[in-house]
């Protein structure tokens, strides 16, 4: 295991902050390379079997109705499709963040800020691959279901919409699952909107309870932010 060594800063004699300044200077400049590593990857060991759940909307409609492209089944058969695939991308990115907020937590809280450790907060978020893929698919699946019905000249207002509300959904869910909101969510910093009708208690429940509960707070202290939610009564 890599260790930290401190060098020499001067005298006992300097001022306490000046020694602070110089030590952090040096634990900034040469950080222990085992600090850098990034967190588990959703690719790695323990967490690949989250890629199948995408899949099972895929071995249904192979099953039930003999067709694996969701673009070969009737109309309402592909609705019932996507709403089916949908629900698994959502649950699929779920486990991504909350994956990635486990691993955020148990980052060590280094109170000097050096390099590194910033490095591997950011890592712990910073695998889009990771989270951006399936949310990818999902939104580029509707996508191509508008744009091949609108090339045969059929009504697409129902896929326009719900590719436009596929993307917003997973835009929200990423907005409000940034790692600077996570790390201050973990490490007690108060977000920028803390109405009384939303108390501490309140909030560390909801945090608890994962990525969904991180959105929850994020959407009501935008809607308190943008007055329409009013801070006091909630109304």
């Amino acid at each position: 295991m890599d260790t930290i060594k401190f060098t020499d800063i001067g005298p006992a004699t300097s001022p306490p902050a000046t020694q602070n300044r110089k030590q952090r200077s040096n634990h900034s400049s040469a950080p222990p390379a085992a600090d850098c590593q990034s967190p588990p990857s959703f690719f790695e060991k323990g967490n690949r079997s989250r890629w199948l759940i995408p899949l099972l909307p895929l071995a249904l409609s192979a099953y039930y109705y003999r067709e694996i492209s969701p673009f070969q089944l009737l109309y309402e058969h592909y609705l019932l499709f996507y709403l089916f695939f949908f629900a698994c991308c959502a649950l699929t990115t779920y486990f991504a963040l909350n994956a990635k907020r486990n691993a955020l937590r148990h980052i060590f809280h280094d109170t000097y800020d050096n390099p590194c450790y910033l490095h591997a907060v950011a890592k712990a978020y910073n695998h889009p691959l990771n989270t951006l893929l399936v949310p990818a698919i999902c939104t580029a699946t509707a996508f191509t279901e508008m744009v091949c019905r609108i090339f045969s000249e059929q009504p697409a207002g129902l896929q326009a919409t719900i590719t436009l509300a596929t993307a917003l959904f997973f835009l929200v869910i990423f907005r409000a699952n940034n790692y600077k909101r996570v790390y201050s969510a973990y490490h007690g910093i108060e977000p920028p909107y803390h109405p009384q009708n939303l108390t501490t208690a309140k909030r560390k429940t909801l945090q608890k309870a994962g990525s969904a509960g991180l959105s929850i707070t994020w959407i009501y202290d935008n809607l308190v932010a943008a007055g329409m939610l009013d801070e006091t009564n909630g109304t």
